[in-house]
């Protein structure tokens, strides 16, 4: 086994298109939901998916720091 390669695919930060520096995840059992965060380039960036959002779907790792973009 490496223990040099992460057991999770990093998100990718929208901003300088490189995987993020940190992402972690905790549970928030008041609203049974799972808290991602990430960290990037000084910012700060959190999602919440609740339990009902997690059933029965495929959730994978994305874009983080997404600007819209303007047309």
């Amino acid at each position: 086994m490496n223990l040099d390669q992460p057991i999770f695919e990093l998100p990718i930060c929208d901003v300088c298109n490189k995987p993020v520096e940190y992402m972690d995840g905790r549970n928030d059992i008041n609203f049974d939901a799972r808290i991602f965060r990430v960290k990037c380039h000084g910012e700060v960036q959190e999602v919440t998916l609740t339990a009902l959002t997690m059933l029965d779907c495929e959730i994978t790792v994305g874009r983080a720091f997404v600007r819209e973009r303007l047309k």
